[in-house]
């Protein structure tokens, strides 16, 4: 969903959540290309029009293949109830709620095709009666820890800031907006970055001179800092109003594996392969050491967005491995992975549902009523709400003495 500052936005989340994993982004951001949705929902509150259709351009360009459905609140919701040129669907909250739930399953067919419900049929019933043919493998991941190379540079950005140059662990860096612009340039590796690109995710709200002024100094601080402490030949490099980094050697992240790791099993799923899922799924939550550039405590809207965004795909990774944790019967290392996904927020049903499950499977039923009274406590304070249907028929089965 892009355009996460209106009223609607939450109640839309939490009432898809329970089908579907629903990740907010302020604007449309490259990081859109780690995802491939179902749809993506532009969210209008009252905004120009004009605004809304430069978002749909630039989804377009980044996703051209996804639906695009316009959700629109208030005054701008009866105004314009037809469809735009280049949306699936136009939507007036929270009236069209109901309606958006029967668009994304209709969506989710359309994208799969006749042709591969079809496949996906053929291969159950092949399932059925021989073990599944190999599927292909996965592009190969580099060997967890793999020493750098001579002239690399390894940079761990989850949890505790790390600098490795040449394996050597470099001394840290005290300003904190000096971090984020080095860590930034890190995840950006070659790719030109416009020098208003990082005015807007560093200084936002600051006048054009002024922003000028402090990334002036930030990219001289970082530049000094490496001169000082770096080894090799690693430069920031600006042309034509753009900067970049030009490293001799590798520039490894945490971050790029996790993402690696993240879709190689979800690939691994797709494919039927659920035990090397499982493991892949394993190996990123271990590698999400904590947040993104947890020590950059600054209100700086570019490690804010990364951060949200990593977060969502930690919760996702969390949430599959719990469910096939749960259909092998290990039912500790389950209790363990909701656990955490609720350390995080204890609003998400799902991880509920999952505990109450663990304990009826595990013969304590009482630990399980207490487990939906935490859900329903954490959702009425936080939320002013109450569970979901599928939480409050879980209940009545446990109750009942069904389950």
């Amino acid at each position: 969903m892009i355009g996460n500052r209106g009223e609607n936005v939450q109640s839309i989340k939490r009432s898809l959540s329970a089908q579907y994993q629903v990740i907010l982004f302020n604007k449309v951001e490259p990081e859109l290309s780690w995802f491939n949705p179902v749809a993506a929902i532009l969210y209008q509150n009252g905004g120009p029009a004009e605004e809304v259709m430069q978002q749909l351009r630039q989804l377009k360009q980044l996703k051209p293949q996804v639906p695009v459905l316009l959700c629109r609140s208030g005054e701008e919701a009866f105004r314009g109830r037809e469809c735009p040129p280049g949306f699936n669907a136009s939507l007036a909250l929270p009236g069209d709620l109901l309606r958006l739930h029967e668009l994304l399953p209709e969506l989710e067919k359309r994208r799969l095709g006749l042709a591969r419900h079809l496949q996906l049929a053929w291969q159950a019933m092949a399932r059925s009666f021989s073990p599944p043919a190999a599927a292909p493998a996965p592009p190969p991941l580099p060997v967890a820890g793999a020493q750098p190379a001579a002239q690399g540079l390894d940079a761990r950005l989850l949890g505790a800031f790390e600098l490795r140059a040449g394996g050597r662990i470099l001394p840290p860096i005290r300003s904190e907006v000096n971090r984020a612009m080095l860590a930034y340039l890190i995840c950006n590796g070659p790719e030109r970055i416009l020098r208003h690109k990082i005015i807007e995710g560093f200084w936002p709200d600051s006048a054009e001179e002024a922003a000028r002024n402090c990334l002036n100094v930030a990219i001289s601080s970082v530049r000094r800092y490496w001169k000082e402490h770096g080894t090799g030949q690693l430069e920031i490099s600006c042309r034509d109003n753009a900067y970049f980094l030009q490293a001799p050697g590798p520039v490894n992240t945490d971050v790029k594996t996790f993402l690696r790791l993240w879709e190689r099993a979800r690939s691994l799923e797709r494919a039927g392969r659920m035990d090397e899922a499982l493991n892949a799924y394993r190996r990123a939550c271990e590698l999400y050491s904590g947040d993104f550039l947890e020590s950059v405590t600054r209100n700086i809207e570019w490690v804010e967005s990364t951060r949200s965004k990593l977060k969502e795909a930690y919760l996702s990774a969390l949430d599959r491995m719990a469910v096939l944790l749960m259909e092998r019967a290990l039912y500790q290392e389950a209790e363990d992975t909701c656990r955490k996904i609720l350390d995080i927020d204890d609003c998400i049903e799902g991880a509920h549902r999952q505990l109450m499950l663990v304990y009826c499977h595990t013969q304590q039923r009482s630990k399980a009523l207490r487990q939906y009274a935490w859900c329903c406590q954490a959702l009425k304070e936080k939320l002013g709400a109450g569970p979901f249907p599928e939480t409050e028929a879980l209940h009545r089965r446990i109750v009942s003495g069904r389950l």
